[in-house]
């Protein structure tokens, strides 16, 4: 299909912040993935200026969990997930809950899962599946479920323009109940 670039045996910093080689050095990736439809622009190109620890001024990395990444540290993963299932626990089964999923595919499917799980706890819930390939629902969500089957940006802009005319057609805080006269006693 296309151009792979070379891969770099590395490990994790114990703080999770960059990649290093087996010396001790820290790596990053610099090569581009040439596919059929152009760049993957998933990789840094070369002579890209990389993101810096403000502290130590060494390339730093996404906090997100690759592939056979055992040196991470999950300390923050950790924290994050205890609020996530709090908060979680604060809302009532029946709240219209809105879960905006991006990009979440089939070939790393955590994200996919977590939506689809946090629907079916919340039945009145609505599922937004962001995807331009896997925008598939299960039976069990297709009435939960809206698809948009484009790009991040695209989506998240009309999603955004549906919002504001909404807002502007009902008032930034008015719902129909608020909107009803009451009767004077």
């Amino acid at each position: 299909r296309g151009l792979r670039s070379p891969l770099v045996d590395a490990t994790v910093a114990g703080d999770g912040s960059c990649l290093l080689d087996d010396e001790g050095h820290t790596i990053i990736a610099s090569e581009v993935y040439q596919t059929d439809d152009g760049p993957d622009l998933i990789r840094i190109p070369p002579g890209a200026e990389l993101p810096c620890c403000p502290a130590t001024g060494k390339p730093v990395r996404p906090n997100v969990l690759m592939f056979n990444d055992y040196g991470i540290n999950l300390d923050r993963n950790e924290r994050q997930e205890r609020e996530f299932r709090r908060f979680e626990s604060t809302l009532p089964r029946e709240c219209r809950l809105v879960i905006v999923e991006i990009g979440a595919g089939h070939a790393v499917p955590t994200i996919r899962m977590r939506s689809e799980e946090t629907a079916h706890r919340f039945p009145s819930s609505v599922l937004i599946r962001i995807n331009l390939d896997d925008d598939e629902f299960p039976r069990a969500l297709r009435r939960q479920g809206i698809a948009l089957p484009l790009g991040a940006l695209e989506a998240l802009e009309l999603l955004r323009n549906a919002v504001e005319a909404k807002r502007s057609h009902h008032g930034p805080n008015q719902s129909k109940k608020k909107s009803r006269k009451t009767k004077k006693k």
